[in-house]
């Protein structure tokens, strides 16, 4: 029995998002499914095709709309309506002073959605990098923290074996205890997170079980935060660039809606119709009905008094200042995040530096209390024993996952102040160049 194509190709997707979940996943792939599939992303493209839509609709209206009408109808007395039975008209815009604001509107109104379409890409892309850095530090962190709990309860089976034997009091054995189940406690607090963030970037990408699996060498290397001009950032920044169109466009629609009363309009119209004696039409004019008839002209309207338009403009005034002092805010709010951001790439620096310290002395420690249990050594007069040996691998297991995590946490502050001065998109499509295609 041969399988219908259409279920083979379902059966074949299923498999293939199997093998994508299952298999580990770049950085690189990781975003690209998520700005395809990102509902953001794409209500931002709708917003963005409909203000090009208005654009389209204020300048067509210099383009003539053409209209055709028929009807047949049979009636007693003066039959009502136009004579014609086949009509048709065009009419269009040729001079109106609102026009040419409206059509400037319009066009900052769609500066304002294309730069809102980037500022939503970046948010995008800045969530998933920090969903997928996190996860990759989790799972880093998770393989030091199973050797501290190994470690962990290496030392309770030491320790109790010593209690029994009358050499440790009972407060001590509580104390050991203790330190194992905080780090079961804390293993137990990664994985939570861990499944947190992996259904995130199952929403994200739309791909269920992604995440379970990261490749650390995906991720490109990241930019020196070195010195910008914080006022200049701001000021290219894709979110302030929208509020700032948008106030335009807001200024624009001001300015057209104060220039329609008073202000003359001038319409093209253009009419033929076939007129045709079904209703007895003839009978009611002197000289007949001709069967062709054609009408050109301009047609010129100037509002003279309108108190509704006069309250409008004003109403559009409020809304422009309005747009303009919450743009001005947004760029003074981001100037100020953006120094606070900067500071906080060089303090998670040094906490990083001085967690890989810690962790590599750790390291030393634990070395030299292997090498000399093994030889039978002494700390202080007293020998090394098993006891201190698991001591310090649970320290050193437990300052390699705080080494890690200080590293993320300066991961993360070099990717918001990327997305602050503009340079995370340039770092992402450097993850996207290497993501298999």
């Amino acid at each position: 029995m041969r399988t219908p194509w259409k279920f083979a190709w379902l059966f074949s997707a299923v498999l293939a998002c199997s093998g994508l979940a299952s298999a580990q996943v770049s950085l690189g792939s990781a975003i690209d499914l998520a700005l395809r599939n990102s509902d953001r992303v794409k209500i931002a493209q709708a917003e963005r095709d409909s203000t090009l839509a208005a654009l389209a609709q204020v300048k067509d209206a210099y383009v003539p709309s053409l209209n055709f009408t028929s009807g047949l109808d049979k009636g007693t007395g003066f039959p009502p309506g136009d004579p014609s039975t086949i009509k048709i008209s065009a009419q269009a815009l040729v001079v109106n002073a609102s026009q040419p604001q409206f059509i400037h509107a319009a066009r900052q109104a769609l500066n304002a959605a294309e730069s809102s379409l980037k500022n939503v890409q970046q948010q995008i892309i800045l969530d998933c990098a920090l969903t997928y850095l996190e996860l990759d530090s989790i799972h880093r962190q998770a393989a030091a923290l199973a050797d501290e709990e190994k470690a962990a309860g290496e030392m309770v089976r030491i320790m109790q074996d010593r209690q029994g034997a009358g050499l440790e009091s009972a407060l001590t054995m509580k104390k050991t205890q203790l330190r194992a189940a905080q780090t079961r406690l804390k293993r137990l607090d990664m994985e939570a997170r861990a499944d947190v963030l992996r259904q995130h970037l199952t929403t994200l990408t739309g791909i269920p079980g992604i995440g379970a699996q990261t490749q650390s060498e995906s991720v490109p290397p990241f930019p020196s935060a070195g010195t910008v001009d914080e006022a200049a950032a701001a000021e290219s920044n894709d979110a302030v660039r929208s509020a700032f169109a948008a106030a335009k466009s807001k200024q624009f629609l001001a300015k057209g809606q104060h220039r329609v009363n008073l202000h003359p309009e001038f319409d093209l119209l253009l009419q033929y119709g076939y007129l045709y004696d079904f209703n007895d039409y003839g009978r009611f004019y002197v000289h007949g009905l001709p069967p062709n008839n054609a009408v050109a002209g301009v047609e010129i309207v100037v509002p003279l008094f309108n108190r509704a338009q006069v309250a409008k403009a004003a109403q559009a005034d409020a809304d422009a200042v309005k747009a303009e002092r919450e743009a001005d805010l947004a760029r003074s709010q981001l100037h100020e995040q953006i120094v606070q951001t900067h500071r906080a790439v060089e303090q998670t620096d040094a906490a990083s530096d001085v967690a890989r310290l810690q962790h590599e002395i750790s390291q030393d420690t634990l070395a030299a209390s292997r090498l000399r249990a093994e030889q039978g050594g002494q700390v202080n007069g007293a020998a090394v024993t098993p006891a201190d040996v698991a001591a310090s691998t649970i320290e050193e297991r437990g300052l390699l996952a705080d080494s890690i995590s200080a590293e993320f946490d300066h991961v993360k502050a070099e990717l918001q102040w990327m997305r602050m001065t503009g340079t995370l998109s340039d770092w992402a499509r450097s993850a996207l160049a290497d993501a298999p295609k």
